[in-house]
């Protein structure tokens, strides 16, 4: 009788630890989800955010683009600057421009 009991329990115990390992895999991929969701959003949020000042710099002419300017260089990393170079040396020019004149 001891032996049913302890086949039992064994079994019992080897069916809860199937479940908790089939548990922690849903949760793990849960959280994966989860953590793309939040990335996915973050990007979103610095597209919007990007245009939008984009869009205000291009209306407010030659001060805009000098304030977007500095804005970068102060901060972004030289690599970073690197990516944005088509973006930054129309804005250096522009800036060069009105400082001659």
């Amino acid at each position: 009788m001891s032996d049913d009991k302890t086949e039992i329990a064994a079994t019992r115990l080897a069916r809860l630890e199937a479940q908790k390992k089939q548990i922690e895999r849903k949760l793990s991929a849960l959280r994966r989800r989860e953590s793309a969701e939040a990335r996915k959003a973050d990007a979103r949020r610095k597209i919007l955010i990007g245009a939008a000042v984009l869009a205000a710099v291009e209306k407010s002419g030659l001060d805009g683009r000098r304030w977007l300017s500095g804005v970068l260089k102060s901060n972004l990393s030289d690599r970073d600057q690197a990516v944005l170079s088509d973006l930054l040396l129309p804005l250096e020019e522009a800036a060069d421009e009105t400082v001659r004149a």
